[in-house]
């Protein structure tokens, strides 16, 4: 049975046994000894419902509400998708189905309650993106589909079966073109401190993610092998770090000379070999930040969002988020050439797919297409897909080439 202690602090603390009768402390401590009581006999109820789980004797007739306490309680992560998934839970889901027993949830209420979110609307008065409708789905999937495939299963019949969900139209992604960094970076019109300057370089000749760059620790960049190991991660709303990226794979990217610049221009002078000072999950630090705010602080990703809309509004540019920042550093390197399969490594992507939406329109593309349809003024654009000379000389017109005389000729490298 539930019970509560009293701690020297004069707050309460609520006690209960777990699935396997082992005696437990609710996490936390309570001003009103009633209100710990109550958590014990709440987290005590949980406990009962996951030994039922494992013995296979755990009713259908269990409630959305109750259910989701039982699978929640061992839904942990290193990531801010906890406070997501609670959001998610407390506006949309739980006031639909929370009282509802899980036996008596069919597709057609299930597909109704779909129609009316594409229906609902944002404070604002903007219709639910079909991206938010299927998130808000995807988690309530999660939670009936965990039923139908427990050991034994709680529902023997899904109420998913067809459900029509809205689709996601592609939309076109910003990016930050390289021509826009030093209006963007001029500190004489607003433009970014040299601190969050220096962040946003490091995106666009690394392709990190604002939190792979907030995260950025000294062991992960080999000067000598200028190579970049992109590992950890600065989590957010958690302000903790995690030592894997969000793709749960670590990966490297070789580093320009314009990295490596940045690298030593944020640590020049400074002691690298002392933790960062920021918690990491289930790890020690052996190393400081590369990225420091100018009174020292530890650089987030909020900080950085905020400081590259400003600093935009300020030099009169669209405003960007960070993760502009990488999606021109994917643009840049397709404009390039580079392999599809050798982005996906230098990205992180696991699926192609994804590079339509961070790649974005080339110049290439146009003088592609125009050259395939036989445009007049095909012949007057520059070398295909490049930003700037490549192949030719200076472009390709036959008339700006130099003629065979004027051609230095290359030395053959040996070896």
């Amino acid at each position: 049975m539930a019970s509560t202690e009293e701690l020297p602090s004069g707050r309460f603390r609520g006690i209960y046994r777990d699935a396997n009768g082992d005696k437990q402390h609710v996490k936390g401590t309570f001003r009103l000894k009633s209100e710990a009581k109550a958590a014990a006999n709440d987290a005590e109820s949980i406990a009962r419902r996951q030994s039922a789980l494992k013995a296979g004797t755990l009713s259908a007739k269990i409630t959305w509400d109750q259910w989701w306490e039982v699978l929640a309680a061992d839904r942990v992560f290193e990531s801010d998708s906890d406070a997501t998934e609670r959001s998610l839970v407390t506006k949309h889901i739980s006031p639909q189905w929370g009282e509802t027993e899980l036996n008596r949830i069919g597709r057609i209420g299930v597909q109704s309650w779909v129609n009316s979110l594409q229906r609902q609307r944002t404070p604002k008065g903007t219709p639910y993106e079909a991206s938010y409708v299927r998130k808000i789905y995807g988690l309530f999937a999660v939670t009936i589909n965990a039923a139908i495939n427990a050991d034994p299963p709680v529902l023997g019949v899904s109420p998913l079966r067809g459900i029509q969900l809205p689709m996601v139209r592609k939309k076109p992604k910003t990016f930050i073109p390289v021509a826009d960094v030093p209006t963007l970076t001029d500190r004489q019109k607003g433009g970014l401190r040299a601190d969050y300057a220096d962040a946003l370089e490091w995106m666009l000749e690394t392709g990190c993610r604002p939190g792979e760059v907030c995260g950025l620790h000294d062991d992960q960049v080999d000067v000598a092998a200028r190579l970049l190991l992109v590992r950890t991660v600065y989590v957010r709303r958690q302000k903790r770090m995690r030592d894997h990226p969000k793709d749960e794979d670590v990966r490297h990217v070789p580093l320009s000379t314009a990295a490596l610049e940045i690298y030593q221009r944020r640590t020049e002078g400074r002691d690298m070999s002392r933790p960062c000072g920021v918690e990491h999950f289930g790890g020690r630090c052996r190393a400081g930040l590369v990225f420091h705010t100018e009174r020292g602080l530890t650089m987030n990703p909020d900080s950085l969002r905020q400081a590259f809309i400003h600093a935009a509004e300020r030099v009169k540019l669209t405003p960007r988020s960070p993760y502009a920042g990488r999606r021109g550093f994917a643009t840049r390197i397709a404009r390039g050439g580079m392999d599809l399969f050798e982005m996906m490594d230098l990205m992180g992507w696991s699926d192609p797919k994804l590079a339509r939406e961070y790649v974005q329109e080339s110049a290439g593309a146009r003088e592609r297409l125009m050259a395939a349809l036989g445009d007049p003024e095909a012949s007057k654009l520059r070398v295909v897909g490049q930003e700037s000379g490549r192949g030719t000389f200076r472009g390709t017109d036959v008339s700006q080439q130099p003629t065979e005389g004027e051609r230095k000729p290359k030395r053959r490298e040996s070896g």
